[in-house]
Order: structure tokens, then sequence, then C-alpha cells
């Protein structure tokens, strides 16, 4: 889906794989935590491999899991100035 972050793409495939976190991250050869922190957002730039080993193990293209390239960005010029780029302000 556009715009969808990392985190709620790769739950969302992963329940659709039908594989708990624990199933996903032994074949993918990462750690639970690791796949934790994907999930919840904590780690928002993963390693290139993990992201393909973690395709590999859904069965999906790392297209389709790691979304697409470019980044989000956001300017609010109503209230305070503020430029935010894939959901993160930038100073």
């Amino acid at each position: 889906m556009p715009g969808e972050r990392l985190s709620v793409r790769l739950r969302r495939l992963r329940v659709a794989a039908g594989l708990t976190q624990h199933e996903a991250a032994r074949r993918a050869g990462i750690s639970v935590g690791a796949l934790r922190d994907l999930e919840q957002g904590r780690t928002a730039v993963p390693r290139p491999a993990s992201l393909a080993a973690l395709a590999q193990a859904l069965d999906v293209d790392l297209l389709e899991l790691a979304g697409d390239p470019t980044p989000a960005v956001e300017i609010n010029i109503l209230g305070p100035f503020e430029l935010i780029v894939n959901g993160s302000p930038v100073s």
C-alpha cells in the first residue's frame, strides 16, 4: 500500500504468510528482538541483508517488503514551520 510504513507492511506480510514472529525470525536468520523492533517501528533503517532475508522468509519480493524508496516529505507551514521526512522531524 502506498505510504505504508515498513513496520506496518512487515507485520501485515508476516501475518498474511501465517507466521509468528518466532517462525519468521528463525526462517530469516535474525533475532526475534530484531524483528520485533522492526514491526514496532523502533528500527527505521534495517540492514539490507536483513530485509532481503525477511523477504525470502515471507516469500515476497524485496521491493514489496521494502516499499518505495522515495522519502515521504511533509512541510507544515501553518503554526510552527516543520519539515518531516519519513515521519521524523528534520531540523
